[in-house]
């Protein structure tokens, strides 16, 4: 598991509050440490000066609240997304082979080349709400199929138009029968898609578990 990867979201939460405060700054016509100098070298020291010193303290102490208010969060987030993944979480999704980009394209046609009997695939991955069930015997190519969905830019075309304006967020979660007891299991599935969903909306996680 790359944890870079997979933590990159929370970790703009961050660089977007540095990249705030360094900007305040810059558009500051006299920063901190100008106006300590100046009050430093003068005798006397104007209400003025004061109050601006005063002023930009101030706003200096609310973003360094602020920022440390996200690093907890990011911190948070971090420790509910390492206590849902397990070991070998994506070993299979990542085992099965990569399909030729011409092999399952039959998927999003109207029917099977060898049969009359319509697919409607892609209707389904539009507008409905249930399961759409793929059979086979063992080794037929139906993880590989599965695997050439998840990543083939015309499903989430689809799928975005089923989604609408909201946001589409997928989640999948390969289930290996030789792998270990999460990997074949309910517990895994739901910790798997979990997982996932998070990692894609981290502010989904306060929402959650918002008294911890």
């Amino acid at each position: 598991m790359h944890r870079s990867d997979e933590v990159s979201s929370l970790k703009r939460d961050i660089f977007t509050a540095i990249d705030r405060l360094d900007t305040s700054s810059r558009l500051e016509t006299l920063t901190i440490r100008d106006l300590l100098e100046k009050i430093h070298q003068e005798s006397e020291i104007s209400q003025d000066d004061i109050s601006l010193l005063s002023q930009r303290m101030s706003d200096l102490a609310f973003s360094l609240t602020q920022l440390s208010l996200q690093c907890k969060q990011v911190s948070y987030n971090q420790s509910v997304l390492q206590k849902l993944h397990f070991e070998r979480m994506g070993f299979r999704y990542h085992d099965v082979l990569e399909a030729h980009a011409q092999t399952f394209r039959w998927i999003f046609e109207d029917k099977l080349p060898s049969s009359d009997k319509p697919l409607e695939f892609t209707e389904w991955m539009r507008s409905e709400s249930g399961i759409y069930w793929v059979m086979g015997k063992a080794g037929s190519g139906k993880s590989t199929l599965m695997k050439f969905l998840y990543e083939h830019e015309r499903a989430l075309k689809e799928l975005r138009v089923w989604a609408g304006l909201k946001r589409l967020v997928c989640a999948g979660f390969f289930f290996w029968n030789a792998g270990s007891e999460l990997e074949k299991s309910l517990e895994g599935l739901l910790r798997g898609l979990l997982f996932e969903v998070l990692r894609q909306c981290p502010s989904f996680i306060q929402q959650l578990w918002p008294n911890l």
